[in-house]
């Protein structure tokens, strides 16, 4: 800080990268729809692209009468990202995606917070404040998503579509081991 500059020069929290993330939330969204494998992940890429897509939309109208500087398509990692997600396919994709939500979604729940406690220009804090819950929501959304598509990876590797939902019981070794289970059971007696 310069000698003659005080708290009040200092930048505030920045909500400029929420256009940016709002776009790459959308674009990454209407990608999923067609190369992701889960029906769960393809849900909730719809959710995103009509929240987003509102969110844009309000932030668009409240930007245009301050010196706030709007992007029109993703920038920097969002870009290489989305990129990057357009060369998969499937489980894969699923991975990916999830765990890109995962991640702009812990940002952008901590960029909205900064800026809802001490932004300065009243209209973005409003948007923020008014953003945030929604944001909240797909963060932990995101959280339980990506728990299932690393689970259902883990434990059955790649599935074609349709496929994912398959129960776990369906898996050749679980059914020896639950027969055996219930072998020991009978044979001690335990219910």
């Amino acid at each position: 800080m310069s000698p003659t500059a005080t708290s009040r020069d200092l930048p505030a929290p920045t909500i400029h990268p929420s256009p940016s993330g709002d776009l790459f939330e959308i674009q990454s969204s209407q990608l999923a729809l067609t190369r992701a494998a889960s029906p769960d992940v393809r849900a909730y890429a719809q959710q995103l692209i009509a929240d987003h897509t509102a969110a844009s939309q309000r932030l668009k109208a409240l930007a245009s009468g301050l010196p706030v500087p709007l992007p029109t398509a993703p920038e920097g990692p969002h870009a290489a990202l989305l990129t990057q997600l357009g060369t998969l396919q499937g489980a894969a994709f699923d991975q990916a995606y999830m765990a890109a939500q995962l991640t702009a979604h812990e940002q952008a729940v901590n960029l909205f917070t900064a800026y809802s406690r001490a932004g300065h220009q009243p209209q973005l804090r409003a948007h923020a404040v008014q953003t945030l819950p929604h944001l909240r929501m797909h963060l932990e959304r995101a959280r339980t998503l990506q728990g299932m598509v690393t689970h259902n990876q883990g434990r059955h590797g790649a599935r074609p579509p349709g496929e994912d939902r398959a129960p776990f019981i369906r898996d050749p070794v679980s059914q020896g081991r639950q027969a055996e289970l219930k072998r020991k059971q009978a044979s001690s007696g335990t219910p």
